[in-house]
């Protein structure tokens, strides 16, 4: 009942655009629009799969379930001709991703596949807590279970006619191990991470293997073969370099080099097109100050000829050819992801489907783009994001949001601080895109490039510098300097810790998602960890004399310069980190620095649960409120 349920549900809600939506006058975002935003294609591997015969494009919609506390995710098929999309089978419902025994607070991004003749999609579905391969007739519309894998399903790919797919450690082995660990005890090894929990989290890649199923006799067996390798049209120039970004080109299948300047930089992907008369190779490039601009250029191999297709600052993803055009995911700054057709001549963009018409009748505030380049050279931009309805001459508060602000402005990395309802508040909101050592990459290693930019303190300073610069400028539009706020997880909260000691007077509110680095924090990492940190940047404890890391600690620590904190914060904190936060709060209520701290239960790295980011949410703007706001 509850799939035949869900499947009506998705149905009328993906499918069905509400009737005269784009009539609609236009209303200020509320938390409720951004919490109730459908997402197509995953989070961690975005996913398009297109059919044989180039006509047809299936994905997943992940929508949130309000009273389940959950998600629900839907295979989807379009037309592109017409762009007609219709829901075509239940994906199940949420199901972590685990890397190495560590959650991050991801979900299993599913996958489907065309059969070779085009006539079903089998694809990843979770039933009952278990993720196994379904295949739906899209002619009958048939659906099916197809394999009752030992774990979960990790991979899927045909090789001719048969279906390849890769499964997880063994369900029972994982229950085995949890169920002798709550026996018995076990063994804190060389892999235990205190700071994370202290409970095992199984190795999901520690039992893996490959099977094949043969849809003609309906059987399975174990194999050997992984899955495929894509043409590599992009490779480095010098295949043995070890830099953090080598010098890229871009080759024919015939080995063939293209020796235009815009085959070379940030090529992020290429595809092979047959054209009429010769092959040309399609590739997709970041350009810009920044790199905040995705370009599309076609090659011929044949007349060394390079056309530039498309130029926009947007984020397409996951693109795959059609008969005259790429189909892919889109989002732009005020558009969330949407699945577009790129024609292959003129570079013309059409939409074929969008999984939130509701967000066209949401009031589009003012955005102004901010670039910043440092000393060195390190590039970095953030979008300003005008109060709703602003007004020359008036000043408001602001608020900084990090530390990617490339696509949708939805909430910063972990979508904790809503941009679009904190601009209908009446806040300007600075989107910052971090800087980043490009220039460095290009001739150390990535282990050399952190090891430098840590103990010379240069990370700190460029991020510094960058976000003070955004400040000064949103002040020149009437951002009130006396009223400004900064928020961050991960990344972007070690920005916030620094920028608060470093700049105590800047700031008079900050939220922060994830805790501040801090001494605790080495003796809760695995040995294994603390020994790979050793060997890739010699990072040693905060207690060793004569390591040029023990000043390091000392100047990063949050809770050894506290007395430096004076700015109210609001910790938003998952649970699996919240235990290395604990002395900074010891210090912070020693000191009387005026905090609020709230910790999110079975919540890792990114809360993944739909109410507690809708509480992080409507915490954040209250705080901002209390402080930036008073009546």
């Amino acid at each position: 009942m509850r799939f035949q349920l869900a499947m009506i549900l998705g149905f009328a809600l993906v499918v069905s655009p509400p009737a005269g939506a784009q009539a609609e006058p236009r209303r200020a975002a509320t938390l409720e629009d951004i919490y109730l935003l459908r997402d197509i294609g995953g989070d961690v591997d975005p996913f398009l799969e297109i059919s044989p015969d180039q006509t047809q494009a299936a994905f997943f919609v992940r929508e949130i379930l309000p009273e389940a506390d959950d998600y629900a995710y839907r295979l989807a098929l379009t037309d592109i001709a017409s762009g007609h999309t219709r829901i075509i089978a239940d994906a199940g419902r949420f199901v972590f991703r685990t890397d190495g025994g560590y959650r991050s607070g991801l979900g299993v991004d599913r996958i489907a596949r065309f059969s070779p003749d085009g006539a079903a999609l089998y694809y990843t579905a979770e039933r009952h807590g278990q993720l196994n391969i379904r295949r739906v007739d899209l002619r009958t519309g048939d659906d099916a279970q197809v394999t009752d894998a030992e774990g979960d399903i990790r991979g899927l790919w045909f090789s001719g006619n048969v279906l390849m797919f890769e499964t997880a450690t063994p369900r029972e082995q994982a229950r085995a191990q949890l169920l002798e660990d709550e026996r018995r005890g076990f063994r804190v090894d060389e892999n235990f991470r205190a700071a994370y929990g202290l409970a095992r989290v199984t190795d999901e890649a520690a039992g893996a293997r490959t099977w094949i199923y043969d849809p003609s006799s309906g059987l399975t067996r174990a194999a050997d073969d992984s899955a495929p390798s894509a043409p590599a049209y992009i490779r480095p120039l010098d295949s043995t370099s070890t830099v953090a970004e080598p010098a890229l080109a871009l080759f024919a299948p015939g080995n063939e080099r293209c020796m235009d300047p815009a085959c070379a930089g940030a090529l992020d992907a290429a595809w092979l097109m047959s054209g009429d008369h010769a092959e040309e190779v399609l590739f997709l490039r970041r350009e810009g100050h920044g790199r905040a601009l995705h370009a599309l250029y076609m090659w011929s191999p044949a007349s060394g000829a390079v056309r530039l297709m498309r130029r926009a600052e947007e984020r397409l993803f996951a693109c795959a050819p059609g008969r005259a055009a790429l189909i892919c995911f889109q989002e732009s700054a005020l558009t969330p992801r949407r699945l577009v057709s790129i024609d292959l001549v003129s570079g013309a963009l059409t939409p074929l489907f969008d999984p939130n018409p509701g967000s066209r009748t949401i009031a589009a505030p003012r955005i102004e783009r901010l670039d910043f380049t440092d000393a060195e050279g390190n590039e970095s931009y953030a979008h300003l994001v005008y109060p709703l309805r602003y007004r020359r001459g008036r000043f408001y508060p602001a608020v900084v949001v990090q530390y990617h602000s490339r696509g949708f402005l939805r909430g910063g990395v972990g979508n904790e601080t809503p941009i679009l309802p904190l601009s209908a508040h009446g806040y300007f909101v600075i989107s910052v895109e971090r800087p980043e050592f490009r220039l460095r990459a290009a001739r150390l290693t990535a282990a050399e490039v952190q090891r430098e930019t840590e103990l010379d303190g240069s990370e700190r300073r460029a991020k510094r510098e960058a976000l003070n610069a955004f400040i000064a400028r949103a002040v020149d539009r009437g951002a009130d300097p006396a009223r400004i706020g900064i928020t961050g997880l991960s990344d972007g909260a070690e920005t916030v810790y620094a920028m608060l000691m470093d700049e105590p007077n800047t700031f008079g509110a900050a939220v922060v998602g994830s805790p501040p680095t801090d001494p605790a924090s080495w003796a809760l990492q695995a040995s294994a960890y603390r020994d790979r940190s050793l060997a890739r940047i010699g990072l040693t404890s905060p207690w060793v004399e004569g390591s040029p890391w023990t000043q390091w600690w000392r100047d990063n620590s949050a809770s050894l310069n506290a007395e430096r904190l004076s700015t109210p914060i609001l910790f938003n904190w998952g649970e699996s980190e919240a235990v290395r936060g604990f002395p900074l709060l010891a210090r912070l209520h020693e000191n009387g620095t005026p905090y609020e701290a709230y910790i999110y239960p079975g919540a890792y790295h990114l809360k993944y649960r739909p109410q507690q980011l809708l509480a992080a949410q409507q915490r954040t703007m209250d705080w901002f409120d209390r402080w930036l706001q008073p009546d």
